[in-house]
Order: C-alpha cells, then sequence, then structure tokens
C-alpha cells in the first residue's frame, strides 16, 4: 500500500500600499480625486491621507484621513495651493503622491444648458 501526503503552505504578503496615482482636482468645486494602486487584494484595507498647502509655504496641513477617495478642499478663492496624498494600512504609509498644483477659482463659472 502506497501512503500520499499533501501539504498546503499559504503565504500571505504583507507590505505598505502603494502610492495614489491620478489625483486631479476641480479648480471651482476645489473637488481633489484619486486612484488607488491595485494588485494589493490580499493587503488590509488602506485609508487616504489628503494633505495640502498654500504653495509658497513650507508646512503640510493634514487635511483629515478618508475611507473614499473623494475629498473637498476649503481653500480661498484665488490662491494656488499643493495637494498630495498617502495611502495608509496597518504595516505603514505610502509614499506620496506627485504634488499637484492648482489655483482656485476667484469666481465660480456659470454653466447654461440649452435644450
Amino acid at each position: 500500500m502506497c501512503w500520499v501526503a499533501f501539504y498546503f503552505l499559504l503565504i500571505l504578503l504583507t507590505d505598505v500600499p502603494r502610492q495614489p496615482s491620478n489625483v486631479m482636482i476641480d479648480p471651482t468645486t476645489k473637488q481633489i480625486t484619486w486612484s488607488e494602486v491595485g494588485g494589493y487584494a490580499c493587503l488590509p484595507k488602506s485609508h487616504f491621507i489628503v494633505e495640502h498647502k498654500k504653495t509658497q509655504s513650507l508646512n503640510w496641513t493634514t487635511a483629515g484621513y478618508f475611507e473614499n477617495r473623494r475629498f473637498v478642499l476649503n481653500a480661498s478663492k484665488g490662491e494656488m495651493y499643493d495637494t498630495r496624498i498617502y495611502a495608509e494600512n496597518f504595516f505603514g504609509r505610502s509614499p506620496p503622491s506627485k504634488v499637484v498644483t492648482f489655483r482656485t477659482n476667484s469666481k465660480l463659472r456659470r454653466i447654461v444648458i440649452r435644450e
């Protein structure tokens, strides 16, 4: 009689999340959106940290911690801002996204839809 034994080994990779990408800002609404880089399905869920500063400033301000990929910045009209975003999970924080610089509109644009 021949006996065959099977063994299964489960290896889980643990790592910090990748940096957020595709950061976009609407200068009128001041809404910031970004993408989470895929490929880390086995990692704990990330949350996101949004930081911003006026372009001429050296000090970054943390706007908050977010589960979704959308944030509205409380910014002054007509000012230049820099924004960067981190992803963070149980194992640590990603490198920052690329810094995006934008100027908030000084006047809201009116959009007219004609039928």
